[in-house]
């Protein structure tokens, strides 16, 4: 039985997964006080964010460009990959 990444591997993987994307850009660390973000967020080139909780992943599209206009992505972002599961399911969400 193999043993379940913790939230914390699951983030850094993620991190690493969203780095090798084209078209993504991964935001750790506020560019204006060079301090860590609270809460990191990835931003594609259309203006679509995945904003990167604790334990869940939130989004948002266009002018909502805040955590507190988000909507959740996933609950649990343990077993998820970016490329076969996240960007897809942003994807159908932002299709609708």
């Amino acid at each position: 039985m193999t043993k379940q990444e913790t939230f914390k591997q699951a983030r850094e993987r993620l991190f690493a997964e969203v780095r090798d994307s084209p078209g993504w850009e991964l935001r750790v660390v506020d560019t204006r006080t060079f301090k860590p973000l609270k809460v990191p967020y990835a931003e594609r080139s259309d203006g679509a964010r995945i904003w990167f909780k604790t334990q869940a992943l939130y989004y948002t599209h266009g002018s909502m460009k805040r955590l507190t206009t988000g909507r959740s992505l996933v609950d649990d972002m343990r077993g998820q990959t970016f490329a076969t599961h996240l960007e897809p399911l942003l994807d159908r969400l932002l299709d609708d």
